[in-house]
């Protein structure tokens, strides 16, 4: 049975540099992200106590085809991609978790 789960990137962004990494990330590093990674979605989210904070969520409907040969390379080129983009000025990390449980609301009856 396939396990879903998420790949999470926070980044701390220089704030002089925010505006330029958030018009990138939307407009070229997500949509690409989505696409090579073979995500089922992805959000971004900021910290509302710190404004230059990003957490991006990828969601992925099997973490064992994430983690095959072919994704990961990919996502070591995004990261390549990235990290020429982005060379100082913003610090991230990534980590990936399974998801063991979703609610959705049901609708009254």
């Amino acid at each position: 049975m396939a396990t879903p789960g998420c790949m999470l990137v926070l980044a701390e962004v220089k704030p002089e540099l925010w505006a330029d990494f958030n018009r990138w990330y939307s407009d070229i590093h997500m949509p690409e992200a989505v696409k090579r990674l073979r995500a089922r979605k992805a959000l971004r989210l900021v910290d509302r106590s710190t404004p230059c904070r990003h957490i991006a969520i990828y969601y992925f409907d099997d973490m064992e085809q994430f983690e095959s040969e072919t994704i990961r390379s990919e996502l070591e080129a995004l990261v390549r991609e990235f990290n020429d983009q982005w060379r100082e000025g913003v610090a991230r990390e990534r980590r990936f978790v399974d998801i063991i449980d979703e609610h959705v609301p049901v609708a009254d009856l």
